[in-house]
């Protein structure tokens, strides 16, 4: 919970996205060094594996994504929606 806090504090998201940061903080304390396990993941200890974690970036990164709606001649409008990442269990979250 104090994970979780501290994600939504730090975000400034708005409160209605509290169940995605939840997700998000599980997803990231499976994956971070345990004592108790002697300092390895839990996921290394379910799986067996160890995982690769370059694709994760802190939450509610900044993310641009094309607007395929704008029309071929409007030279002002915007080709990038800004948008922000708040969860990690897509597959493809380029």
């Amino acid at each position: 919970m104090e994970q979780l806090r501290s994600i939504q504090l730090e975000a400034f998201l708005p409160l209605s996205l509290g169940p995605e940061a939840f997700l998000a903080a599980g997803y990231t304390l499976n994956r971070t060094l345990n004592k108790q396990l002697g300092w390895k993941t839990l996921y290394k200890v379910a799986y067996g594996k160890l995982l690769l974690l370059t694709y994760m970036h802190k939450y509610s990164y900044k993310t641009y994504t094309l607007n395929k709606q704008v029309r071929k001649g409007d030279k002002l409008a915007l080709y990038a929606l800004i948008r922000h990442l708040v969860s990690y269990n897509l597959t493809n979250i380029y």
